[in-house]
């Protein structure tokens, strides 16, 4: 079952589940959820993509780390990964974690009918929008292209490194992922580089703040890690 086809079949446990949502808005809900699913999995390409494709160790991780930084060479698994766990959070409209200021466990519930949201998108595009963003006045600004991100509930930042750094990529970067390392907030990032070569690349300030942000999970060689 692709992701639409069973986001579509929540519907009645939306409407249901805790009185959460009265029965007139579920069907928006659900709306919300397919058009979310639309942007996350690649035009198709990861319909089907589940947690379940992974082995068990993985599943455990990235489901008890609310931030992960996962790298790894290409086509090893990374965003697939990826678009599973942001289909989870999308299936489940919350992300179970271990809320370390509460000092106990928590979950916290993404609502789609409110602001927060879920962000998935590629660093290369982030930057590409920011680009845009200078020249045309039609665009969303600078300013709220970086808060989308900042604020999302659940962001995913898919391909890190395979832009070209620059001064202010830098500093747009840093000011998302510092933001959210601040403020305890639920972040995967996926890249070509391991631990060593993201400092080289980005800076020790940089890398340490991305590296802090919760589990460092590594796709060596061509072993996708994934259960048949």
């Amino acid at each position: 079952m692709d992701m639409k086809t069973e986001l579509r079949t929540l519907t009645e446990v939306i409407t249901t589940k805790d009185g959460y949502y009265r029965e007139e808005t579920a069907e928006r809900v659900v709306r919300i959820l397919e058009e979310t699913a639309e942007t996350i999995c690649h035009g198709g390409r990861y319909d089907n993509a589940r947690l379940s494709d992974f082995n068990q160790s993985i599943q455990d991780m990235i489901m008890t780390h609310p931030s992960m930084y996962v790298w790894g060479g290409v086509g090893t698994g990374k965003t697939h990964l990826a678009v599973a766990r942001a289909f989870e959070a999308l299936r489940t409209t919350g992300i179970s974690y271990w809320d370390t200021k509460a000092g106990c466990g928590n979950i916290r519930r993404w609502d789609p009918l409110t602001s927060d949201t879920l962000v998935f998108g590629s660093v290369p595009e982030l930057m590409f929008e920011i680009r845009k963003s200078f020249n045309d006045r039609s665009a969303p600004s600078e300013g709220q292209i970086l808060d989308k991100y900042r604020s999302a509930y659940f962001l995913v930042l898919d391909d890190l490194g395979a832009n070209r750094v620059t001064p202010y990529c830098l500093e747009a970067l840093y000011l998302i992922i510092d933001y959210r390392y601040r403020n305890n907030m639920p972040t995967l990032i996926t890249s070509n580089l391991d631990p060593e070569a993201l400092a080289k690349e980005y800076d020790d300030r940089m890398a340490s703040r991305i590296l802090s942000l919760g589990g460092v999970l590594g796709f060596r060689g061509s072993d996708k890690r994934r259960t048949k």
